[in-house]
């Protein structure tokens, strides 16, 4: 996450992650909090040469600018003359080596239906979040629901350690032991990145699914729907001012959606920032971009098409293989699309839980504010988790003081742009990939997802605000699950940030469409309005035209 973090969000995550827990606080000190920038500490872990390795490889994967960054650091001299924690950090490795290794085994050999996987991982979060709810709604106690919610958040990452990371590894190995065994080709190449698309069960992708299935839902409607393309005040208090008899389905459809994905939003792993539940303003925008399609029920089809293609090029690669690797590769397909379509699963069950930890927290916020404590329930984000429990110890002064100056400080720091990596003196890391092999003129980056598309610019900031209309083509800084409602109508994708498993790059594959990241200061190069090319086999964008925001509509 590249934006500041309130300093309650920066507290869950001390609790959440579960390694070098202090055992009186329960925090970890592998978090740091600088400038209101959100870092984590890996200086102990580049310590070690094979897991540098790893890590290294790891993150070139998911954004290539912070594996350049790391490296430019780690390979000083001075740097590898330190004496970290290593026997902590190798205890730990093991730990999760153990503990995943004979699953992952399972998986990826024995485990008779890779395919039900997702079915069964949704069941096991609905279940997790009941028990959670239960246990929460249990206690009378506002300040120890705080502690409850916070409690079943921190034993998440071992959860998922246990139930979801072998599953998703057992995917990624079967991908790479398909390079390993398929005779490489451009034909083969082409079917290796087809076989991601459409994948079942894919709970982002389902969610994308019933957000076209509200456009449809309005299309029925008159009202509703030239509500949502005249697209001002695009809210629930603007849905509230339509005659209910002439948005009745629309209003039901949309309190569903919201039950089921009300807890997700723009960086969602932010507990201080809104969700959908609240402010469903980005929902309606992409509803409002998707009615410029004038079919009803494209987005299904469409979805069925990459399904189609998923899958005939899982059987295309089988076929072309010879006889005894068949058997094998048969099994790899199944596993890659069986456990490639969870990938979002466990981000899903951890923002529901946080979703209830807001609510906790936000009743207590409640309290503060009708006792004049606070002036305002967002107030109580500028406190830490321990500190909101404590609340009752506080008097009114020394609460209204301590908000004052950090919300204060957050201003100040939210002006700043942070560095990709930052070294304990202070030295602010940004090394940026090279592009080779581009056009004159053209913006180079990393190509993520292959294609080549022409289309015009959008460029959004904030998916609350701005709706991107079918076909054109989306600039931002990068992208997390709240923003992938803007999927269903982008032609294409340029980010600032990000690599080959960040979430827009593997969301832009599942959809087929073409996208590059790292390019330097794509929001303010490009304009809205422009006629691009974006080459995702080669990694650039080429300025066609600089039109302007009337040549959109």
């Amino acid at each position: 996450m590249l934006d500041p973090m309130k300093p309650c969000g920066y507290s869950v995550f001390q609790h959440l992650i579960p390694f070098g827990r202090c055992e009186e606080t329960g925090k970890t000190p592998y978090i740091k909090y600088a400038g209101s920038f959100v870092y984590l500490d890996i200086t102990d872990m580049m310590l070690i040469p094979p897991y540098r390795k790893m890590w290294l490889f790891t993150a070139g994967n998911m954004m290539e600018e912070l594996k350049l960054s790391v490296e430019y650091v780690v390979k000083r001299e001075e740097f590898t003359k330190q004496k970290g924690n290593m026997l902590g950090v190798l205890k730990a490795i093991l730990m999760v080596w153990i503990i995943v290794l004979p699953r992952l085994i399972w998986n990826l050999i024995f485990c008779l239906r890779p395919e039900d996987t997702s079915e069964h991982y949704l069941n096991f979060i609905e279940d997790r979040i009941l028990k959670a709810k239960s246990k929460i709604m249990s206690c009378d106690d506002k300040y120890k629901r705080v502690v409850i919610a916070k409690n079943a958040l921190s034993t998440l990452l071992f959860e998922i350690l246990l139930n979801w990371a072998p599953k998703l590894m057992s995917g990624i190995i079967s991908f790479g032991l398909m390079r390993k065994l398929i005779e490489p080709s451009p034909t083969s190449e082409q079917d290796l990145n087809a076989l991601m698309r459409g994948l079942p069960g894919n709970v982002t992708t389902e969610m994308d699914l019933e957000i076209g299935d509200l456009a449809d839902v309005a299309r029925t409607e008159p009202q509703v729907s030239a509500w949502l393309q005249n697209g001002k005040d695009l809210t629930l208090h603007g849905l509230s001012l339509l005659p209910k008899t002439d948005s009745l389905r629309f209003r039901d459809a949309l309190s569903h959606f919201l039950d089921k994905y009300g807890s997700r939003g723009n960086a969602e792993i932010d507990i201080s920032r809104p969700r959908w539940r609240d402010n469903p303003a980005a929902i309606l925008h992409a509803i409002s971009g998707n009615l410029t399609n004038t079919d009803a029920g494209h987005h299904r089809e469409h979805h069925q098409r990459l399904v189609k293609e998923g899958e005939e090029a899982g059987k295309r690669l089988v076929a072309l293989a010879p006889w005894y690797k068949r058997p094998i590769l048969r099994r790899l397909v199944r596993n890659g699309r069986g456990y490639g379509a969870i990938r979002e699963h466990h981000k899903f069950l951890m923002i529901r839980l946080m979703g209830e930890l807001r609510k906790a927290i936000l009743n207590v916020a409640q309290s503060h504010v009708d006792s004049k404590h606070l002036n305002s329930v967002e107030d109580i984000w500028m406190l830490h988790l321990d500190e909101i429990v404590a609340l009752p110890s506080m008097t009114e002064d020394e609460l209204q003081a301590l908000v004052c100056d950090r919300k204060e400080h957050f201003q100040m720091h939210s002006k700043l742009k942070p560095p990709r990596v930052l070294t304990s003196e202070g030295e602010c890391v940004n090394v940026m990939p090279n592009s080779k092999d581009i056009p004159d003129g053209a913006l180079g980056g990393l190509g993520t997802s292959s294609g080549i598309v022409e289309g015009v610019v959008n460029v959004i900031l904030d998916p609350h605000s701005t709706v991107l209309h079918s076909g054109e083509i989306l600039v931002t800084r990068c992208t997390d699950p709240g923003w992938t409602p803007l999927f269903i109508n982008a032609a294409g994708l340029v980010m600032e940030v990000g690599g080959y498993l960040t979430h827009g790059s593997v969301v832009s594959r599942e959809y087929g469409i073409p996208a590059v990241s790292c390019i330097a200061d794509a929001t303010s190069v490009l304009k809205t309005g422009m006629r691009v090319r974006v080459d995702g086999t080669r990694g650039y964008v080429e300025i066609l035209q600089e039109g302007s925001t009337d040549e959109r509509n």
